[in-house]
């Protein structure tokens, strides 16, 4: 589902003024204009990362250090370097006004592109668009279309093959393929104020609720990868004089086909003479068996933000993932009884340079750990890692 850049809108840069509180002007559905209005943004992202392939710390330092067996197996064919400064251009446009029904309207579209320095194969396009309502009721209904057309994740395990006859598979005898996948999201959500005084100390409380469908499509030999998720999101934001907090939790179960897969076996482990050399004695030995990566998948997400001035805002984020695997097949070592805890916090400083132009600061870490056994070496699959991010954001509204 979401990840950390979770949104709470509080005197944005869409509205291209500086924020002189946490108070919108009105709500956005209270607003009907007799004719339609059009709003640009441009902006461009500075992004470095320590981890961009979320990798443990083991298979990072194989990637810098270019180990021959590596190069042989393709392990990590095309994945020139852990770090990466990312440059992101983003294009939006925004359009409002009456619509039939007598209420206000609005129309969106957004293109972005992410160009990688270091790992060009990461190179990728994403598009999105959307339209909202404004009801009777008094709230505001919203359906967005996402889409990101292709993009290299990592290299993950495909095959193996014993070339020396030696009855254990070396690090040169795997074999890795690209993980390459397409994503589709569609969005449908609400939101409602539970409170509107623009007096008061205490100015807004809104409630917002959403439902998302997310098919995510590897290229071949990855079917397995496969994902469909059908998930819900409960958010309440409250405004307090210069404070702002925004409160978020979503559930989302996620499907995956269950496929045959080739893994590395320490025999001993599981019992099983994957080889056929009359013992289980072998730490390294092909296996073939079926794999189910199906999960749900628990987020809360907290945003601080917090007026410093008449031109600046400090932001504060956590987000705490819990991923929880389906699978009881007795040999998916990579995801029987796994939970993964992720854990991502942020820090972000937010300066209107005058009313069309706005500067932000932001920091980012993340960290995940996984319950798990005995999982495999070497398959690509992410599981414990660390990941610092640096950005620079600049943002023109016209």
């Amino acid at each position: 589902m979401s990840s950390i850049a979770f949104v709470f809108c509080v005197a944005t840069a869409s509205s291209a003024a500086p924020p002189q509180d946490l108070q919108q002007h009105k709500p956005w559905y209270a607003r009907t204009p007799s004719s339609w209005s059009y709003e640009m943004e441009l902006s461009n992202d500075f992004v470095y990362s320590d981890n961009v392939f979320a990798l443990d710390h083991g298979s990072a330092s194989r990637l810098e250090d270019g180990r021959a067996d590596d190069r042989a197996s393709g392990r990590f064919d095309d994945m020139e370097s852990v770090e990466e400064f990312r440059n992101s251009t983003r294009w939006r446009l925004d359009a409002a006004g009456r619509s039939p029904f007598g209420l206000r309207a609005g129309l969106w579209i957004e293109t972005a592109f992410h160009l990688q320095t270091q790992n060009p194969v990461m190179n990728h396009l994403t598009a999105a668009f959307g339209a909202r309502q404004g009801i009777s009721s008094g709230g505001e209904l919203g359906i967005a279309f996402r889409f990101l057309p292709d993009l290299f994740e990592k290299n993950y395990l495909s095959n193996a093959s014993d070339a020396n006859g030696d009855e254990a598979i070396s690090d040169d005898e795997r074999v890795y393929s690209a993980g390459r996948y397409r994503e589709i999201v569609l969005e449908l959500e609400y939101r409602h104020h539970l409170l509107y005084r623009p007096r008061q100390s205490l100015r807004e409380i809104l409630a917002i609720a959403r439902v998302e469908r997310r098919d995510r499509t590897y290229d071949p030999p990855f079917a397995g990868r496969d994902e469909e998720a059908l998930g819900f999101a409960l958010g309440l934001e409250v405004a307090y004089e210069s404070l702002g907090v925004a409160l978020q939790f979503e559930h989302a179960p996620v499907d995956a086909d269950v496929t045959n897969e080739v893994l590395i076996f320490n025999e001993f482990d599981v019992g099983i003479d994957f080889n056929g050399d009359g013992d289980v004695a072998d730490p390294n030995a092909r296996g073939v068996t079926p794999v189910d990566r199906g999960h749900s998948v628990d987020e809360v997400s907290l945003t601080v933000k917090y007026v410093l001035g008449s031109s600046t805002m400090l932001g504060l984020e956590y987000l705490w993932r819990r991923r929880a695997y389906d699978s009881d097949l007795l040999l998916d070592v990579e995801h029987r009884d796994r939970e993964d805890i992720q854990h991502i916090a942020g820090l972000s400083l937010d300066h209107w340079l005058s009313r069309r132009w706005k500067l932000r600061l932001g920091y980012e870490r993340a960290q995940q750990e996984a319950t798990l056994a005995a999982p495999p070496a070497g398959t690509g699959e992410t599981l414990d890692y660390r990941r610092h991010v640096l950005y620079l954001s600049l943002l023109f509204t016209w």
